[in-house]
């Protein structure tokens, strides 16, 4: 008989392991592993939450709006449902619904959906806002409209987390064009 902790053990070690994969651009793989854990919990609850966006970000890296955009949208229903999501949570939301957008090459809907995220975000200098903000960024520099925005959110990515941390170098790979 397993333990009773094993099973949530094992699985948020599975969650760990797939945004790594994520990180490391094996999508395929981390989406495996997010469905496998899914499946297992149910997915309505916190944990759940998390799992979806990830999966959102597997399917996407993996050249597939349409089915993230589909998960976001479950995700959203289900984060108006559940009421111990905090502000942080649903800032989290906010990211990959700003992403699909892009992805869906609607710009201006995912400054938007960046905008109203980062509105829910506390610390500013948080992993998410700068996620957020480098995804706002993408979206004005997509319209047009200067990248001033992600020329800031790169010095603010070197500034607290490093020259070489992904999000640095995505942004910038992203303003050489």
């Amino acid at each position: 008989m397993a333990e009773p902790v094993a099973t949530p053990i094992r699985l948020w070690a599975g969650h760990n392991l797939a945004v790594s994969l994520l990180l490391r651009g094996r999508h395929a793989e981390a989406e495996g592993l997010l469905r496998e854990a899914m499946a297992e919990t149910g997915g309505a609850d916190r944990f759940g939450f998390q799992l979806s966006l990830h999966l959102s970000r597997a399917l996407l890296g993996q050249g597939e709006p349409a089915a993230a955009q589909q998960v976001v949208e479950t995700v959203e229903s289900i984060g108006i449902e559940m009421s111990a999501l905090t502000e942080q949570d649903l800032s989290a939301l906010g990211l990959p619904a700003a992403n699909v957008l892009l992805a869906l090459e609607q710009p201006a809907e995912a400054e938007q959906q960046a905008r109203e995220a980062l509105t829910r975000c506390a610390d500013a200098a948080s992993h998410r806002v700068l996620e957020l903000r480098t995804v706002l960024g993408i979206a004005k520099l997509r319209q047009g409209r200067g990248d001033s925005t992600l020329a800031g959110t790169v010095a603010d990515w070197r500034a607290h987390f490093g020259e070489e941390h992904h999000g640095a170098v995505a942004a910038r790979e992203v303003l050489a064009g």
